[in-house]
């Protein structure tokens, strides 16, 4: 693969990152974007975790992370607790309203998803998806 191809490749996932990201703002009533929605399934998954590991798991900074738990907690989706053994330590956890809102934007994560890859058959959707996992595995 020559350069070309290869600026070009990188010229199509920005593309369509920022594509996905202005759908998604586009049918989400509850202005919470597509992160804030990743941050929910760790949690609702994962239960409890540090600001590192949602850091880590969302492939973002721990200061990135402070902003976004901020917006869930004034929302009243995400709560923090603080260790009692060691109180430095501040835990990020679901909260029942938050778990409420998880069906919604699963099935409007489905909808954007089943949208994005209409045009593709049964076999090209596979291909996709063996590419993606190698890509993913390749870069952990």
């Amino acid at each position: 693969m020559d350069c070309v191809d290869l600026v070009e490749l990188f010229e199509m996932y920005r593309i369509l990152n920022k594509r996905w990201s202005q759908e998604w703002n586009k049918v989400s009533e509850e202005n919470h974007s597509t992160t804030h929605a990743l941050a929910l399934e760790f949690l609702s998954a994962e239960g409890k975790q540090t600001a590192s590991n949602l850091a880590i798991s969302l492939s973002v900074t721990t200061g990135a992370v402070t902003g976004i738990v901020d917006k869930l907690v004034k929302s009243g989706l995400v709560k923090r607790t603080r260790d009692m053994k060691d109180r430095r330590v501040v835990y990020m956890e679901i909260t029942e309203q938050g778990m409420k809102l998880l069906k919604p934007l699963r099935e409007k994560r489905m909808r954007l998803m089943e949208g994005f890859l209409a045009s593709l058959s049964e076999s090209e959707m596979q291909i996709l998806l063996q590419i993606n996992r190698k890509l993913y595995n390749y870069t952990k």
